[in-house]
Parts: structure tokens; sequence; C-alpha cells
């Protein structure tokens, strides 16, 4: 599991569930999406991520390997206190189970989720899947620098590399240094949570 992950899982749970409750029908793509779009935007205001998922860059667009995982192959394990999967035949839905209540997120994010919501979540998921697969986006330049047309036409829908939101600010340096910092951040909480462990 990806340090991020493990550091902000209560919140990529909180968001997912956040999500679950204020979008209609949510099926698991459009979740994928909708993660990845409040990431951009979040990193092209602030310089920094509001989740830390990593985004391999996948046949469909860019997808965070640990929600796809927790949701496909372990039922949202982390998440059955907060929503239900029900499948069907268009795929996989999220359903919020209880009110969501926010305790982990800004009020800047909280009016980024309600814009990104606004804006996106009622439009499809192949409607998401052509947003990201955009030209100039992120998605599409690891496809061209990587040559993976040809990859995901054989269908292997897959790859092992990642989107790099650095890219996305690396000309603005009080946002590229927002990101440093918070990475450093970061990497000082697990190092706090590894020697709090050993004291203990």
């Amino acid at each position: 599991m990806d340090l991020g992950v493990k550091l902000n899982i209560e919140r990529i749970s909180g968001l997912i569930h956040l999500l679950a409750e204020r979008v209609p029908k949510l099926y698991f793509t459009k979740l994928l999406k909708l993660l990845y779009i409040i990431d951009e935007i979040a990193v092209k205001e602030t310089g920094v991520p509001v989740t830390w998922l990593k985004y391999r860059v996948w046949k469909r667009g860019p997808v965070a390997k640990y929600v796809f995982d927790e949701i496909k192959f372990y039922d949202g394990e982390n998440l059955k206190d907060k929503i239900r999967i029900e499948g069907n035949e268009y795929g996989l839905v999220l359903i919020s189970i209880k009110k969501f209540e926010n305790s982990e997120f800004s009020k800047y994010e909280i009016d980024l989720f309600d814009r990104v919501i606004s804006e996106y979540g009622n439009k499809t998921s192949e409607e998401l899947v052509e947003y990201t697969h955009k030209k100039g986006g992120l998605w599409n330049k690891v496809v061209q620098e990587r040559k993976l047309e040809e990859k995901f036409s054989d269908e292997d829908n897959t790859s092992p590399f990642s989107i790099d939101f650095t890219e996305l600010i690396k000309n603005e340096p009080l946002k590229f240094m927002a990101y440093e910092s918070a990475k450093e951040a970061l990497y000082l909480q697990a190092e706090l949570r590894d020697l709090k462990e050993v004291q203990f």
C-alpha cells in the first residue's frame, strides 16, 4: 500500500462516501474518474492533491489502483460502514448507507467537491473517460511518451506507469513548493508514527 494511502485512508474513504451520497447512480468507473478530477483540480489550484492516491495510466484513463482493488477485489471492505456496493447489468454502483459527516476536510476541499459534483456529477462514465483522455492531459502525455496505444489496443488494459501531478505545476514555483512541502510532511508523519509504535 502506498504511503499516501496509508496516511490518508480516512480521507479517501470519507471522500468516496461523500461522492456516493451526493452523486446519483455512482458507478465504479465514474467514481474512479471523479477522484482523479478532484485531485487534478486541487493540484492545479493549490499545488497539493486531496487524497495522495497514485493514479495508474490504464486504457480507460487514470485509475487509483488502491480504490480499484479495494472495490473490485475486496468488496469495499474498508468502506462497509459507509457504503454498500451493488451490481447490475451496467456494473457496480456505490450507495451511501449513512449520512456523510465532515471531520476530515477543509472548507476549500468541501467547496472543491461541490464544484466537481456540480460540473461532472451528471456526466456519464463514458463522458468522464473521454474527459480524462483529452489531448495534452496528463494521461494522454504518458500514453504518448510510453507508446501505450498499441499495448492498449491488444486488449491489455493496464500499465505500470503513473500520473505525475507535478507536471501541472512545474512552472509555478509556489505551487511546486507547496506540493513538495506537503509530501515532506507525509514522510514526517510516517516517521513519527513509526517512532510512536517503537516507544509503545
